[in-house]
């Protein structure tokens, strides 16, 4: 089954199904990882994850991967790391835009035409930062992609924009950007699907806000069938040399197709930590 198969809201159930969490999308070991702030015993204020977070304010070292792939994302320099902040029941790692950042392991995506990558993200301003992803796009690596929280500039306020690099031969371009009105701080829920095997620009990328796709959507690129993604770190906070502003309040990235349900309950799951109401 393709990612791109019916995604309509009228698919969806309107919570997460008792019991349910993003482990079950690993089950099969599908490749990916699975970050959540909030769970017990999942932040540590070193690298080493022998020193526990235990309350607010603290920094954060170490982020455990709980999807079971031992992805664990990582910063060795005290200086650079995210600070573990609460806001209500929302629990948040705050990068700086400055040198905050979080690296994982190589997280093999090179066997699979499909990713799925949603994260519940906290926008504090208008200010442009790409804050997850993998492979250097703007350096040609073939299956590199990104997501990132854009800033206002003349015409459009994306809030979103996601990056796909691809083709066997080819060098091809995939930019989704989202216009939306920017008041202020916001907490929304992003998720974006690629799939390099279909036909066609709007079915190899998908970007969603909340539990729907965004009404204003612009694609610029070549319809070029990509190999697969990249077996590097996933970095966290940063990409090529940009520093997000940003909050994270949870992410999960799986290379393989997403059903609709799967889809909806991660948007769920990651909404319940973020504070958001989903679109249904």
């Amino acid at each position: 089954m393709k990612l791109v198969t019916d995604v309509s809201l009228t698919s969806r159930p309107a919570a997460v199904a008792v019991g349910w969490t993003p482990a079950a999308l690993f089950a099969a070991g599908e490749p990916g990882a699975w970050f959540d702030p909030s769970a017990p015993g999942a932040l540590f204020q070193d690298a080493a994850a022998t020193i526990p977070v235990t309350g607010p304010d603290q920094p954060v070292g170490c982020m455990l991967d709980l999807s079971g792939r031992g992805c664990h994302a990582t910063q060795d320099d005290p200086a650079a790391r995210p600070m573990y902040r609460r806001f209500g029941d929302i629990h948040s790692l705050e990068f700086d835009g400055l040198d905050d950042m979080l690296s994982t392991p190589g997280i093999d995506l090179t066997q699979t035409p499909q990713l799925g990558a949603f994260a519940g993200v906290r926008k504090p301003a208008d200010i442009f930062g790409p804050y997850v992803g993998q492979g250097d796009w703007t350096a040609g690596d073939l299956g590199a992609w990104d997501l990132a929280v854009g800033a206002s500039f003349p015409g459009s306020t994306p809030v979103l924009r996601d990056t796909y690099r691809g083709g066997y031969r080819q060098m091809s371009d995939f930019n989704t950007v989202v216009g939306r009105p920017f008041s202020g701080q916001r907490d929304d829920v992003h998720g974006v699907y690629f799939d390099m095997s279909a036909t066609g620009q709007v079915a190899k990328i998908g970007l969603r806000i909340n539990g729907a796709p965004p009404p204003t959507v612009a694609l610029a690129g070549d319809d070029a069938t990509g190999p697969g993604f990249r077996n590097d770190p996933v970095v966290i906070g940063a990409r090529n040399g940009s520093f997000a502003t940003i909050c994270l309040h949870g992410l999960v990235i799986r290379g393989a197709s997403f059903t609709p349900s799967e889809i909806a309950q991660t948007e769920a799951y990651l909404a319940l930590r973020s504070g958001v109401t989903l679109s249904l």
